[in-house]
This record gives C-alpha cells, structure tokens and sequence, in this order.
C-alpha cells in the first residue's frame, strides 16, 4: 500500500487557487475538485460533464494491474504517441548563423548583402540611414576579358560612382598594353580598353532633371581563363583607403598596393577573387547631384608576373538609389541608423579571400554578436545600453 501526504481542503483550494479563478470554478466546483484529489467520485460540472475516480499520481503494483485490466475489457491499447515535427527557426547564412530577419530592418540587411554578397542580392537595397525619400533603386552589370600585357603586368579598374550606361565606368587592359605598372584609366593609355554598365541612366537626362545617386554597394570579380601551362602570376585586389583613383606610375605596387593594409594577393588560379567597395567617407553616402567623371576609379585588380597574353573574365556589380523626377518606379527607404552602424562595424577590413557568400554568412554570425551590445535591441537591459555606448562612439553616433 502506497502512503501519500493529503492536502487538507484549506491547502489545496490555496495551490490552485490562480488555475481555479481563471477557469471560474464556483465553490462547488472546487469542492468536487477536492473530491477527486482524495479519491472520491466528482460530482458532474460544466468544466467536467463525465465524472471518474480521481486516483492519485502514484503507481503501483495494484494501480498498474487495475489499469491495464480496464483497457483490456474496453478492447483500448497502449501506444506511444508519435513524435511532433516542429521545423528549427529560419535562419539566414547556413548552418549556424544567428542572424534572424526580426534583429534588423529589411534595408540594413539587404545593405549588408549588397555590401559584401552583391552578386546574390535578393531585393533591390537601399541605404538604411536618415534620409528616407522614395528612391529608385536598381543594379548595373559590366562584364568582359582583360588581357596581360607584353610586360607581364594586365588590370581592371572600375569605378562605382558611374551611374550612368553610356559613360566609361571600368578600364583594361589588352595585348597591346607595354608599361611594367599601372597607368591608370584615363584617355590615350595605349592597349587600354574601355567599358559601360547596363544602366539604364542616361548622362545627359541625370544632369539636366536634377537627379542625385548614390551607391549602395559594388563588387568587382576576377578569374583566370588561360591554359594551365601558361598560369602563373599574382592578382592584387585593391581598393583605395579613400576612394578616389590610385596613384599611377612606375611606383604604384611597391608603394600604395602592397602597403595598403586592405589589400590581398592571391596567386592566379582559376577561382574567382574578389574586390569589394566600401562607404568611408561622409560623401559615400550622401546623395550627389553630379557625376564625378573619371576621378574614382577606386576598385582594382592588379595582375602581375603572368604570361603575356594570357586572358581573365572580370564581372562587376553595382547597386544605386537615385531621386529625383523622370524615373520609372519610386519605392520606400528606411531609417535604421543603429542597423547601419552594426553592419559597417561588422564588415571585414581586407579585401576577401574567401567567396562572398561564405563571408556573408561569417558576416551574419558576427553581426548578430556586435548587435546584441547596441541600442536597436534595447530589450536586453540598461546593460545593453551601457556595452553600446563603445560601439556607437567609434562608428559616429554617439
């Protein structure tokens, strides 16, 4: 015989006295309840219209036997429930990203994608800071061969701040290209070859409708396309600390590229590499009411020591806002400055030498740790506040 420890009616109306006021239960009610707890028949109620013994929540031999007896005389059996599938969370950047689209607005994530990822943007992005005026936004797309000089030396120079299709945007070179070092993407450059983007902004209706731009992301993509016999060499990828045009002239890669603290060489093989633009200056993301021609040209891959000849594919992708009258589609941008901050805090300071999609998803996880520290997520606590406020001061806002 199993000895248990009663409740007295007291005690037990206390336990549940919060479960027995939300189901409304009349004193009645509560009593039957009692009734049933000491193993007496409950007397009907509307919140239990078909009565049974209540016995209590032990088991033994006896219990067990009775038990079993009465599901065998009802002809029930005793099966074991099947498992519930509930789906894990979404989450975004593979396997182990803690990035959730509730953590950030639309825009800051699409910024973020357009900044590291941008050949695989989803939506159109747009800059998610103070200015929220209706834009159009769109992408660009240029793409060709550049071809090593009889120097050993070949490179592809574009500039993201072209908005337009039917101005020169990138520069490079071909067979006829003889200088040792980069010359940069001006006119009369001999073997230098000249290339537009898809844009569907013409130059001359930008400047005479009042339009303003500005780029949202850019990426330029390199990769060798020569015979394996000729292979060889190094791709510096290189972008300009300020983001104007690099230096040219014999001293150009032992001074600016290799010094600069951003740069990555990789060795010629047939994976793609990769230069990325970034907003450093106040400018980058204003809005600009004119273009500013061929001063910024300040994404380059820069080949040198390869076969003369020898070809590689660049592709370059670029993302624009632009107001103004005369356009085809206007769409809403958003304000999320402490999105903002927490993705260009997050963003890798080199040029990647990984593929983009695999830094997006490293971009992700970090993201979602430098986001946990800083005020759009103030739910965590006045802790969260105080471990923001470093982050905020070394991006600006605070």
């Amino acid at each position: 015989m199993v000895v248990y420890n009663q409740l007295s009616l007291p005690q037990f109306l206390a336990k549940h006295k919060l479960k027995f006021d939300r189901l409304g239960l009349t004193r009645a009610e509560r009593a039957a309840r009692y009734n049933g707890y000491l193993g007496n028949p409950e007397t009907p109620s509307r919140n239990n219209p078909n009565p049974r013994s209540r016995r209590p929540n032990l088991i033994d031999e006896s219990n067990t036997a009775l038990k079993m007896q009465n599901l065998r005389a009802t002809g029930r059996s005793i099966r074991a429930k099947a498992p519930v599938y509930r789906p894990p969370p979404q989450q975004f950047g593979g396997p182990g990203a803690k990035f959730s689209p509730n953590r950030f607005s639309d825009c800051a994530f699409y910024y973020a994608q357009a900044l590291i990822d941008p050949w695989n943007v989803e939506r159109a992005p747009c800059v998610p800071d103070a200015i929220t005026v209706p834009s159009f936004k769109f992408g660009a797309r240029t793409r060709g061969t550049m071809t090593v000089g009889s120097a050993g030396v070949g490179y592809v120079v574009n500039s993201p701040y072209e908005v337009s299709g039917d101005l020169n945007s990138t520069c490079y070179t071909s067979t006829g290209y003889t200088y040792y070092y980069y010359a940069g993407a001006g006119a009369g450059i001999t073997g230098a070859g000249y290339a537009t983007s898809d844009s569907p902004i013409v130059s001359s209706a930008f400047n005479s409708n009042g339009n303003a731009y500005r780029v949202v992301g850019s990426g330029l993509a390199i990769r060798y396309l020569g015979n394996e016999m000729a292979r060889g060499g190094q791709i510096l990828l290189y972008r300009t600390n300020d983001n104007v045009s690099p230096p040219t002239g014999g001293g150009s890669v032992s001074t600016y590229f290799f010094e600069n603290k951003e740069t990555t060489s990789v060795p010629v093989d047939r994976e793609w590499h990769y230069v990325l633009w970034k907003p450093v200056l106040n400018q980058d993301t204003f809005y600009n009411g004119t273009l500013p021609g061929a001063t910024s040209y300040c994404m380059l891959a820069f080949v040198s020591g390869a076969g003369a000849g020898t070809a590689f594919e660049f592709d370059i992708v670029t993302w624009y806002e632009i107001t103004g009258p005369d356009l085809p589609n206007l769409t809403p941008s958003e304000n999320d400055p402490i999105g903002m901050a927490v993705v260009k805090s997050a963003i890798a300071v080199p040029q990647p030498a990984d593929a983009p999609a695999e830094n997006f998803s490293r971009f992700l996880r970090t993201a979602s740790d430098i986001a946990s520290h800083t005020l759009s997520f103030i739910g965590t606590g006045v802790s969260a506040v105080v471990k923001g406020a470093a982050l905020l001061s070394n991006v600006g806002l605070l």
